[in-house]
């Protein structure tokens, strides 16, 4: 789905790092960070209006918030100054990575808070959900509250020992000040948004295991890129807009990894011709942990369902079986399809129900990134599948 919404940007020194925002690249083609951003997420039990929610995020839309996030917003909303709250219900996973979201509230209704805040969702980068025996998934409400930009400016003065005065010549009524206003809007551009990127090419597990920061090392990083869709597909102009941790190289890592993504040309233009963007979530798993390149959860793209039912197996025929389960492990090829798939025990074994598997599953095409923000290209994935003899699967 295209949606029109206002990208966010705002400058200024970080809370706690104090550290200054880099101006965008200058080389369409650079990887360097246009500046690090922090989603001002706080856990709270309940919403300004009472409703129980698990997680409260802060949208604002002027340097008050002083510091460097990312913050999307309806066009039209925005530029009449409209407040407005949405309430997401999201599948957490075991990553704090919200996979998947509804909208369950919107106020006022018509004026796009919520497509926006969905928009925003591969930027709630959140605390995972503890179970008995370590990280769960878990189905939790988030709150996403849009504060319009203040149409009154405030005066204020500047940190001490910066030679703050106040000092001219009232004669000329000439008054040199060491204050500031604040309260201005951020600067903003309008954008429309691939928000369900479909890839024709996207890192493997090989790619993204060399991405990974040496200085990083004892830490899992998360980074969203926000990139530039060509019309052939390819990904340009990409800057950080979530770095977690900040500091130690994820950022920069990630960004190595955009020239490998490719969106599927029937996605990669408008209808305008306008330009299309799109934020592409990036995990940065420890060395250690990816050694296991097993893909769980496969996005099909090309599934079962779709697939010709496999022939009955002989051997199981001749001997008067009627239903067998067969298995195939299978590794993903840089398209999404399933190649190397080798026969595994069936149930029961040794007539034929796994090779049939196996030649069914070299069929089949799975995405290439991952809902958990991971490659798939490169990993395995284990096909199971019941035969009857009737035809069904």
């Amino acid at each position: 789905m295209l949606l029109l919404i206002l990208a966010l940007f705002a400058g200024g020194p970080l809370q706690e790092n104090l550290i200054p925002k880099t101006p965008p690249p200058s080389d369409p083609a650079s990887h360097e960070p246009a500046g690090r951003t922090v989603s001002p997420i706080t856990v709270t039990g309940k919403t300004d209006k009472g409703e129980r929610v698990d997680i409260v995020i802060d949208m604002p839309s002027d340097d008050t918030a002083r510091g460097e996030f990312v913050s999307i917003w309806p066009v039209r909303a925005y530029r009449n100054g409209t407040e407005g709250r949405v309430t997401l219900s999201c599948r957490i996973n075991i990553h704090g990575l919200a996979e998947v979201c509804g909208v369950k509230s919107e106020s006022p209704e018509g004026q796009g808070f919520g497509a926006a805040a969905m928009q925003l969702r591969p930027t709630f980068k959140l605390k995972p959900i503890k179970g008995p025996d370590g990280p769960i998934e878990a189905q939790v409400d988030i709150a996403v509250k849009f504060h319009p930009p203040r149409r009154e400016l405030n005066v204020q003065n500047l940190q001490k020992g910066d030679n703050a005065f106040d000092r001219g010549d009232p004669k000329n009524n000439v008054i040199l000040t060491n204050r500031t206003f604040i309260g201005n809007p951020m600067a903003a551009h309008t954008v429309t948004m691939l928000s369900k990127p479909v890839w024709a090419a996207a890192p493997g597990f090989d790619d993204v295991a060399h991405a990974y920061p040496v200085k990083a090392a004892g830490a899992e990083g998360y980074v969203v890129a926000h990139c530039q869709v060509m019309p052939a597909g390819d990904l340009k102009r990409c800057v950080s807009v979530k770095e977690t941790p900040d500091g130690v190289g994820f950022a920069k890592a990630a960004l190595t990894l955009t020239d490998k993504f490719k969106v599927v040309p029937e996605l990669s233009t408008t209808p305008d011709r306008a330009e299309l963007w799109v934020d592409i979530p990036i995990r940065l798993p420890l060395p250690d942990a990816q050694a296991d390149r097993t893909v769980t959860q496969p996005t099909w793209l090309k599934g079962v369902e779709t697939a010709a039912a496999p022939a009955f197996p002989a051997r199981a025929a001749a001997q008067g079986v009627k239903s067998g389960i067969g298995v195939a492990q299978c590794v993903v090829g840089p398209d999404g399809a399933m190649v190397q798939c080798a026969p595994g025990p069936g149930a029961p074994d040794g007539l034929g129900f796994s090779e049939a598997v196996a030649s069914l599953a070299s069929t089949l095409k799975v995405a290439l990134w991952s809902p958990d923000a991971g490659p798939v290209y490169g990993g395995q994935i284990r096909v199971e599948m019941r035969i009857d003899q009737d035809g069904g699967k």
